[in-house]
């Protein structure tokens, strides 16, 4: 069901069990940080920037080859031990709190820069 504009994303991820992304390429997309932000898990192509979001086995798991059937099966093992969806939902909301929050890539940014602005005061003198 293609369901057009969301107002209430927050709703909208929280009604999800899992989530799925069978990008061929992709980079860190937002909606992965998003999904997993509401303790999501997400089942992902092993592709580009959802290698260093997701941990397979562990947050989600990481699918090798975009088959229909992969996909499939990690669903399947999540809808079947609910144990084992309610730890990766809890590692995947720890993980972008801890690694991806506004807070923590704010501070990341400033020590670049600085980082940066101390090489370059450096190489004045």
């Amino acid at each position: 069901m293609l369901r057009g504009f969301i107002h209430d994303v927050g709703a909208f991820y929280e009604g999800l069990a899992v989530y799925l992304n069978t990008s061929l390429h992709e980079g860190i997309p937002m909606s992965v940080l998003e999904a997993m932000a509401h303790g999501v898990p997400t089942i992902a192509s092993r592709v580009g920037g959802l290698e260093e979001i997701v941990t397979d086995g562990v947050d989600g798991y990481l699918v090798d080859a975009r088959n229909p059937r992969d996909f499939a099966e990690r669903c399947l093992s999540l809808y079947k031990n609910e144990p084992l969806r309610r730890n990766m939902a809890r590692a995947a909301r720890e993980k972008i709190v801890g690694q991806f929050s506004s807070e923590r890539m704010v501070n990341a940014y400033l020590n670049v820069y600085m980082r940066a602005m101390a090489t370059r005061g450096q190489r004045k003198h």
